[in-house]
């Protein structure tokens, strides 16, 4: 097993291409125009869904999902006004 932290794309947002999980490396997510093999920590993910990239462990990557992507404090005060 090799864990790679790669600093630049650790906590990149990425789509899942086909459900994940924690039990195989199965499911696919695209990142940097590529579809990869991906495993969730814990739970389940369906296709669609935003996730957030944690480390690689070997070629597959581990994502957690995004709950909900915060707008950047700039557009808020836009929508506000």
């Amino acid at each position: 097993m090799i864990l790679s932290n790669l600093r630049g794309d650790a906590w990149r947002i990425v789509d899942v291409e086909e459900p994940l999980n924690e039990h195989n490396d199965e499911g696919r997510i695209r990142f940097q125009g590529i579809s990869w093999q991906a495993r969730t920590l814990e739970g389940d993910v369906p296709a669609g869904t935003k996730v957030k990239i944690k480390y690689r462990d070997n070629t597959t990557w581990i994502v957690e999902p995004v709950d909900q992507i915060q707008e950047p404090t700039s557009q808020k005060l836009k929508d506000k006004n």
